[in-house]
């Protein structure tokens, strides 16, 4: 790379950053809560009921 463009690039990292928590867009991030999720909730916690109520109806 030239010695411009790492200027460039240089200069693009020492400005604050477009987001208040980097943190939150790990792969890792595990939410407290989430919003507007309630049917898909609703939905894992009546399979998984299912599931623990009567392990041998399930088939793999």
């Amino acid at each position: 790379m030239s010695s411009m463009t790492m200027d460039y690039f240089e200069e693009l990292l020492k400005k604050p950053s477009l987001f208040k928590e980097e943190s939150k867009l790990d792969n890792n991030f595990i939410p407290k809560r989430l919003p507007h999720r309630e049917k898909e909730l609703s939905l894992l916690s009546q399979l998984f009921l299912a599931l623990l109520t009567n392990p041998n109806s399930i088939s793999l």
